[in-house]
């Protein structure tokens, strides 16, 4: 799920608040089977309810009263079902499963978000510095009160995602900042990154040294 910014993945039951359906007629199946009766058929398709559309997608068959009272049965080889979402979600079906997002952004997944597309920012920087994928870095963050507080309340990740060792955040509005000498930086516009102008500078941390093996006679 993380690799599709997913946050929870559940299983819909047939009737479900975020879809609404129809049945569209297969228009060549239709024509070569029922040709007599074609337009009372089409005609009885337009009155076929959600729920019913959503029941046959489960069973496999529709069957339909004519107006003259004879009844037809339908297969999904004469008729499909076409899912759509509701306001508020987006719906996509392929091969008689569907996938409803649901399309509201709250501020904790703009955050997110956000917090996202600043690691994504430093990983691009590292990779245009000329950083080994294994090098850890230190990172300097210039942005506004917004999103500073935002970033120290994902800094685990942001450190975690970026190999940064130590990541320090300053606020524009306290003055010029202090880049650290020889820094690789880039100046992010405010549209790249949810309406808040960065600055993003990075070094190269130090390699740990492994610690001394005591000796094997030592004590």
């Amino acid at each position: 799920l993380d690799e599709l910014n997913i946050k929870a993945l559940q299983f819909l039951p047939q009737h479900s608040e975020m879809l609404t359906a129809s049945v569209k007629p297969r228009m060549a199946a239709l024509g070569q089977k029922y040709r007599a009766k074609m337009q009372p058929i089409l005609a009885a398709l337009k009155g076929v309810s959600g729920d019913e559309a959503l029941a046959f997608a489960a069973k496999g068959t529709l069957t339909l009263t004519l107006p003259d009272g004879d009844t037809v049965t339908l297969t999904p080889a004469e008729v499909e079902v076409a899912a759509s979402a509701q306001t508020g979600y987006v719906a996509a079906e392929d091969h008689g499963l569907v996938v409803v997002l649901d399309a509201t952004l709250t501020p904790e997944l703009e955050a997110e978000g956000t917090v996202r597309d600043l690691t994504h920012t430093i990983n691009a920087l590292r990779k245009k510095a000329d950083f080994a994928i294994e090098d850890h870095i230190h990172t300097t963050v210039v942005t506004d009160a917004a999103l500073a507080a935002i970033i120290e309340q994902f800094a685990d990740y942001v450190r975690e995602e970026t190999l940064s060792d130590t990541l320090t955040v300053l606020r524009a509005d306290d003055g010029p900042p202090a880049l650290p000498d020889g820094a690789a930086t880039e100046e992010v516009a405010a549209a790249k990154l949810g309406g808040h102008a960065t600055t993003v500078a990075i070094t190269r941390a130090a390699k740990k040294t492994a610690k001394a093996k005591a000796s094997k006679g030592g004590k």
